[in-house]
């Protein structure tokens, strides 16, 4: 009877022991709303050790009018209990009178202990501007509640240049000699048409040149029309990147970079202005492995690079080689 006591006791033990332990992980667990959170700063909904952030841009110079990629990523050094959630550009860009952000959906990607976001950041202003410091707030459950447990991490400030629009001067003096309507109209020239008739009208029509200008139009307008459906197609492209190469224009990329938009939207349905962050958030998973689209991207950005910096790209008839290449590719797979 004694033993049978002793093993009830010692069953008791162990299950409060349990439970308290559940309950003191519970309690250690649960308070990740921060108490010590500065005015007008964002909690991440990270819980770990030690979390890190960075911010970069691709280009430093920006041509005037257009958008740049802008990246931030969370590097996690330590343990970790809760990733960080969406990543609210629009907030921390809301009262920046010097940019305007654009997010797109899809474009975050995330790993064991990393996280990437990225948007669009457009210039509201030319010259010298820099992106301020991004921070980022976390809970650190090893830091004893007697001490602040809210953590916050800064990433380093980034300069861009924004460069100014050419202006050119345009001479607004009116030519010294101007039509007189009116003495036109008196002309002896205009006097004789007053005794065209309808018939005369007519026979305009059935002269041989007018016919050969109508059969003329009616050529150009049917070929323009096959032109205008064989737009973007492979061969379309594949035949105006041959004849791109045998062009002596010192610039080539844009040029490349139009052709590839076209085929992107022809072949492949895809809207709007399609860059490399496209090709890395998978939209040619289907056609390519793992490197093969990491070296398709690279492509893209080189195009990109040298369509805004021609100092800093490669050569660009490479460029025109291996756009070809990557057309037939992507056919003999799609």
């Amino acid at each position: 009877m004694q033993a049978i006591k002793n093993i009830f006791a010692l069953t008791l033990l162990l299950c409060f022991c349990a439970f308290s332990q559940g309950v003191d992980e519970v309690d250690s667990l649960a308070p990740w709303i921060p108490r010590n959170l500065p005015d007008g700063m964002q909690f991440s909904g990270a819980v770990g050790s030690r979390f890190r952030i960075s911010a970069l841009v691709k280009d430093a110079i920006i041509n005037p009018g257009s958008a740049f990629d802008f990246e931030v990523d969370i590097h996690a050094t330590g343990r970790v209990i809760l990733p960080p959630g969406e990543f609210d550009f629009e907030s921390i860009f809301a009262g920046n009178p010097s940019f305007k952000v654009q997010v797109f959906p899809g474009l975050t990607q995330s790993g064991a202990k990393r996280w990437r976001y990225f948007c669009m950041l457009w210039p509201l202003e030319e010259g010298k501007l820099e992106i301020p410091e991004i921070p980022f707030a976390y809970i650190n459950p090893d830091i004893p509640w007697s001490n602040k447990q809210l953590m916050l991490d800064f990433s380093d400030s980034i300069k861009v240049e924004v460069l100014q629009r050419k202006v050119f001067a345009v001479s607004l003096r009116g030519p010294d000699v101007v039509f007189d309507v009116d003495g036109l109209r008196k002309s002896p020239w205009m006097n004789s048409v007053k005794g065209f008739g309808l018939t005369e009208f007519i026979w305009i029509f059935l002269t041989p040149p007018f016919v050969g200008i109508i059969i003329w139009s009616i050529a150009k307008y049917r070929a323009s029309i096959q032109l205008l459906n064989a737009r973007g197609r492979a061969f379309w492209v594949l035949e105006n990147l041959t004849s791109l190469k045998n062009k002596t224009d010192l610039l080539k990329a844009d040029d490349v970079f139009k052709l590839m938009q076209e085929y992107f939207h022809r072949s492949f349905g895809m809207p709007g202005v399609v860059t490399s962050v496209e090709i890395v958030n998978g939209q040619f998973d289907k056609f390519l492995n793992h490197n093969e689209t990491k070296q398709f991207s690279e492509f893209f950005s080189d195009i990109e690079t040298f369509k805004f910096n021609p100092a800093l790209s490669k050569n660009e008839c490479d460029l025109i080689d291996q756009a070809i290449a990557w057309i037939r590719i992507l056919e003999v797979r799609r």
